[in-house]
């Protein structure tokens, strides 16, 4: 039985699934912190919207533990518990629930972004909705101008860039990471242990070699050399830097980067005998264009 001391509250999967849980050792201890002192409404109060939980999941739960447990746990709804009445919908909550989780965890730059990304569906919601259509009827044109709607059109990337504290150019780099990283390689992101810039490479450096979304364990070895070895290809300091990520020698700083990391692999022989041809075919267009490049900038 649930202590009578503790209000029945609703937890919803959709809102619990955007919060980051905790590993089991912070969870024990958050659990051993309330069973010696009780809940603490200092620490943050039970946030909820319409009777759902949308803040202090864990907090809540462990009370209803300890209290199956037989402990006299009290969760006052006067005092430990607040009604965010001024939410007015779902994806206003969720919205809500992203940033209040941005600013109070201690996040990897890839992990905030990863955080911003899911409230992408409901920016893109809203940006089709503020296409108006002004001609109705079985074939509805949308408006060229949305001002005349009252409506401002709306850039994702910018808008979760913003809500992340980060540059666009950054979170379309953590999206590729996403769409065509290993597993490996996006834990290593994620976590911090591995930057952006760094895992970002290591995906160019496997699509150059083997095409968009390569999956196979040499286009894995292709990519992974970046990290362990693009620093020893003789390349200047601020090639592995991100401060050049929106200019054109980034852009080119990216593909030697790249270049660099497949010539590690070809050195190692683990280019498989089929894609020699091909990247020799490459590497000769390359070179023509390079020294047509040098020719135009002397």
């Amino acid at each position: 039985m649930i202590n009578t001391h503790i209000p029945e509250l609703t937890i919803d999967p959709e809102f619990q699934t955007l919060i980051p849980p905790l590993s089991p050792e912070e969870y024990e201890g958050l659990k051993d912190s309330i069973r010696v002192h009780g809940f603490r409404p200092e620490r943050g109060l039970i946030l909820t919207w319409q009777g759902i939980i949308i803040d202090g999941h864990n907090r809540y739960q462990i009370c209803r533990e300890l209290a199956d447990e037989g402990l006299e746990i009290q969760l006052d709804p006067e005092t430990h518990i607040r009604e965010m009445e001024h939410l007015p919908d779902r994806a206003a909550v969720i919205l809500w629930m992203l940033r209040n989780q941005l600013g109070r965890r201690n996040l990897s730059d890839a992990a905030r972004i990863d955080i911003a990304l899911k409230v992408e569906a409901l920016l893109r919601a809203q940006a089709k909705a503020n296409l108006v259509t002004s001609s109705g009827g079985s074939d509805p044109r949308p408006l060229q101008n949305l001002a005349k709607a009252g409506k401002k059109s709306i850039n994702t990337r910018k808008e979760v860039a913003t809500i992340a504290g980060s540059s666009e150019e950054t979170v379309r780099k953590v999206k590729k990471i996403k769409a065509h990283g290993d597993p490996e390689l996006l834990d290593a992101v994620m976590s911090g242990k591995k930057s952006i810039h760094a895992g970002y490479q290591e995906v160019k450096a496997r699509e150059l070699a083997y095409g968009e979304g390569a999956d196979n364990e040499a286009a894995a070895q292709a990519g992974q050399a970046v990290g362990r070895d693009g620093a020893q290809q003789g390349l200047p300091d601020f090639a592995h830097g991100e401060g050049t990520d929106d200019s054109l020698a980034g852009t080119l700083q990216g593909h030697l980067d790249a270049v660099a990391a497949l010539l590690k692999t070809v050195k190692a022989g683990h280019l498989p005998p089929a894609e020699r041809e091909v990247l020799l075919r490459l590497a000769d267009s390359m070179k023509a264009l390079l020294a047509e490049l040098l020719q135009e900038l002397a």
